[in-house]
Formats: C-alpha cells, sequence, structure tokens
C-alpha cells in the first residue's frame, strides 16, 4: 500500500471566498504562501515529504 504524503505544504489552501476576493485584488494583498523560520526547518519539511 502506498502512504499518501502531502507535497504541497508551501501551497496556501484555497478558499471561495479568498478566490472571491482575488477579483478585486489589484496588486497582489491577498497571495499567501505558508513559510518556513529557517532554511533549516524548510530543508527538514522538504525531506520528510521525500
Amino acid at each position: 500500500m502506498e502512504s499518501q504524503v502531502k507535497s504541497d505544504f508551501l501551497f496556501a489552501q484555497p478558499s471561495f471566498v479568498s478566490g472571491a476576493a482575488r477579483v478585486f485584488d489589484m496588486f497582489g494583498q491577498f497571495d499567501d504562501y505558508n513559510r518556513s523560520e529557517t532554511t533549516e526547518e524548510a530543508d527538514a519539511k522538504a525531506i520528510a515529504a521525500d
């Protein structure tokens, strides 16, 4: 059985409300990404997702 690995942790999960708000977002203020505090933390998350 193949395990399910979430490999999209750097991308925010959109909602209907945020999608509707983007219609009026002229300057990209609603762009949202999941960030890591340090490069080591980002590397650890990426390695764990492999």
